[in-house]
């Protein structure tokens, strides 16, 4: 894959941004949490596959070649969607960004230390799993949310019921991913762009619903590619729903300083369970769904696929982003069950076997396609059309302000 990218790095000035971008990110969080487990005498694999000891060698060497040249094929195909029109290049490459405020990424490597630390602990506790349940920022009222939910998954701090949880996890993830989970994610966005293309609409006429959208990162690449196309957030965790208001305040503002002109679309977000969504039938017209349902039982997973088809408009369409499955990848598929014992993740084994494509289909759903991303895979599916096109605004509930403490 490198023999293949190094020609177009010395003859186009714009490959060679991109590629000395992915570079930079790549040295940086990998760096980064190496230097954090020095720091503490913790163990890190820099290369993000299995820790020493757990497999054998040449399946552990297998599997650092094959993440390594999958790390290079995401990057370059990254660069081919941004050139083929597909989606905005990243707009936080800009030095004019707060990512390349030294202070700013100094605090946050600060807080990621402080939970590293605190994860590797509640790691060698026999319930630091359920931890959350007794100190989540809910108190009491933690009891609100199914028990699926109150988890301290990856053994995070509080799971996802705190600011403290919210403010570190993009940070986190990244190092996990070593500077590709952005990569993997914009992948969510190629069966957007092309379902555009092929149905003629326009940005402006539709309406997006990201649910689980976490801290919203992928919101605001949404909205830099099409900002005219109104969107909303749903989460379940009111702490990160309220990161996803500040990252797209942030964008907003960031976007008015370097697109002078260029207005925005509205952004709602709404506090709400992925098997009962807060809308009508049949009111959105793309639905996105990135990471969560390895991290929900079976049964839940099927209530969401028909909740989804309920929520989206005939003629709509559905991307649901996750990890890699069994057999997507040979050469990982034994460290693959590594993953839930490290981080956490109670549910991520029976995800590993689950037929997706049977679940969105069975509750109506026709299957467009499914693509590898790196460590990720992106699922699309078309709501078929009863009839001629939906015109109506989408009916969303109204937002309610969750009250956050600091």
């Amino acid at each position: 894959a490198a023999r293949e990218v190094l020609p177009g790095l010395l003859a186009d000035a714009g490959e060679l941004a991109h590629w000395g971008y992915a570079a930079t990110r790549y040295a940086f969080f990998t760096g980064t949490g190496v230097a954090s487990a020095m720091a503490r005498n913790l163990p890190f694999n820099a290369r993000g596959a299995a820790p020493a000891g757990a497999v054998d060698d040449a399946t552990r060497n297998a599997s650092i070649a094959r993440l390594l040249s999958s790390q290079v094929e995401i990057v370059r195909r990254d660069r081919e969607n941004i050139k083929a029109g597909l989606y905005a290049p990243p707009y936080d490459a800009d030095p004019r960004h707060r990512q390349w405020n030294l202070g700013w990424v100094a605090a946050r490597q600060q807080r990621y230390a402080a939970e590293m630390e605190a994860a590797v602990a509640r790691r060698q506790r026999e319930e630091g799993g359920l931890e959350v349940r007794e100190t989540s920022q809910e108190g009491r009222d933690a009891d609100m949310y199914p028990d699926y939910y109150r988890q301290n998954f990856h053994f995070q701090s509080d799971g996802w019921l705190s600011s403290r949880s919210a403010r570190v996890y993009e940070h986190s993830t990244e190092l996990l991913f070593q500077g590709t989970q952005d990569y993997m994610q914009r992948q969510t966005l190629v069966p957007i762009a092309e379902h555009l293309r092929a149905t003629g609409r326009a940005p402006e006429d539709l309406t997006l619903m990201d649910v689980a959208c976490g801290t919203g990162r992928l919101l605001t690449f949404m909205k830099d590619t099409w900002p005219g196309m109104s969107t909303v957030g749903v989460d379940l965790s009111p702490y990160y729903l309220a990161e996803a208001r500040e990252n797209m305040e942030y964008f907003r503002s960031f976007n008015a300083r370097v697109n002078p002109g260029r207005g925005l679309a509205q952004s709602h977000y709404r506090q709400a369970k992925a098997e009962d969504l807060p809308c009508a039938d049949g009111a959105v017209d793309v639905l996105t769904c990135v990471y969560l349902f390895h991290e929900l039982p079976p049964e839940v997973r099927r209530e969401c696929a028909a909740e989804f088809f309920r929520a989206v408009k005939p003629g709509g369409l559905l991307v649901l982003t996750d990890s890699i499955q069994g057999g997507d990848i040979p050469a990982v598929d034994e460290i693959l069950p590594l993953f839930p014992a490290f981080y956490h993740e109670p549910y991520y084994l029976s995800y590993l076997e689950d037929d997706i494509v049977g679940a969105f289909e069975l509750a109506g759903f026709e299957c467009l396609d499914v693509r590898a991303a790196h460590l990720s895979k992106v699922f699309s599916f078309v709501k078929p059309a009863e009839g001629p096109p939906q015109q109506q605004q989408p009916e969303v509930q109204p937002e309610v302000q969750p009250e956050v403490q600091p």
